[in-house]
């Protein structure tokens, strides 16, 4: 048995005052962290849930003083599963900092306090894997149903592009009402764009526009995208986007953060021109396989096959439910049936 998994097993299952070796907890050590969930063994039989991170269905309800036992417990669970992500994070990033933005994410998003743990867990180790803080800047943990989810933001492409070395200097931004700009194409670069903001009254934006300056004063191609482009892409693309709308909840990115997604289109965009790093290629694989609603692949975030099957096993009890659902359904209605 690896170190890893020997750390992940002695964790506390919840409601059992046991560790996975049926070990009571040293009274000595005092509470010591939260409860915690057990990714490579979760508990409950077929049908159960988990009630969230805080055990409990009475969550934190945001805003206001700060509930100081709740964020004491999100620590605990934070700390007692730093194993997985600390293990994946890139030397760049500091273990005490990404736990500090993922406390800020989960104390501040109720709907991932509810979240099944296994899958906040691995969101957070998704994140930190790229090296990406889930900050609302970089990256951010976003909660569909009881099932978290690891979103970069184009921050997060900025920051990869930074780390590569193979970009000096990114240039991004929208055009908008009352801007002064100019692009022709019969010039050479820096002389063919020029872009003059009206930043006394700044108006609608009508297009986003990247660029970058590489090594050796080389600068990229421009990449435009305006509003119907980024729409067309949302509309075809984001399956997040169709969920939301369908279920008339209006609570993906794309709703809640337009300009900012409409960004990170076009730095996408421009990333397929630009030197890129095995880690921007990853990401944005990564990003291909989860915005057509595909189950992430291990060979995005190399990680152990059980933390993968643990991952899956609140979807794959989902479909087996509904399976099991159909079928009852189907003899219920052939019983009811005149022969």
């Amino acid at each position: 048995m690896s170190a890893l998994k020997d750390r992940v097993r002695r964790l506390v299952i919840p409601g059992q005052g046991h560790d996975a070796h049926g070990d009571t907890p040293d009274p000595r050590k005092g509470a010591g962290a939260a409860p915690t969930v057990n990714p490579f063994n979760p508990p409950g039989q077929a049908g159960d849930q988990p009630e969230g991170l805080l055990g409990h269905a009475d969550q934190h309800a945001g805003g206001g003083l700060v509930n100081l036992a709740t964020r004491d417990v999100l620590k605990g669970w934070i700390d007692a599963h730093a194993p997985f992500w600390a293990e994946s994070l890139p030397d760049c990033v500091k273990p005490g900092a990404f736990a500090a933005a993922a406390l800020t994410a989960l104390y501040n998003d109720t709907r991932l306090q509810r979240c099944h743990p296994q899958s906040v867990l691995m969101a957070l180790v998704q994140s930190a894997y790229f090296g990406l803080l889930p900050d609302g800047k970089h990256a951010v943990i976003v909660a569909r149903g009881q099932h978290a989810e690891f979103i970069p933001m184009y921050g997060g492409y900025l920051e990869l592009m930074y780390r590569s070395g193979l970009v000096k200097s990114p240039v991004f931004d929208h055009i908008r009402h009352g801007d002064t700009w100019r692009l022709d194409q019969g010039k050479p670069a820096p002389d063919d764009f020029t872009h003059q903001k009206n930043i006394i009254s700044p108006g609608t934006p009508l297009v986003a526009y990247f660029f970058a300056w590489l090594p050796g004063n080389v600068r990229s191609q421009i990449h435009f995208c305006d509003r119907a482009r980024a729409e067309a892409i949302r509309d075809e693309w984001s399956e997040d986007y169709k969920r939301a709308e369908a279920n008339q909840t209006y609570d993906s990115l794309w709703h809640t953060r337009f300009n900012d997604m409409w960004l990170k289109t076009v730095v996408r965009q421009a990333a397929r021109s630009l030197p890129t790093s095995p880690e921007m290629r990853q990401l944005m694989d990564y990003e291909d396989q989860a915005g057509r609603g595909n189950r992430v692949p291990p060979s995005v975030v190399n990680l152990p096959r059980e933390a993968w099957a643990a991952t899956n096993a609140d979807d794959l009890a989902a479909d087996a439910h509904q399976a099991a659902y159909q079928a009852a359904k189907e003899a219920a209605r052939e019983a009811g049936e005149p022969s």
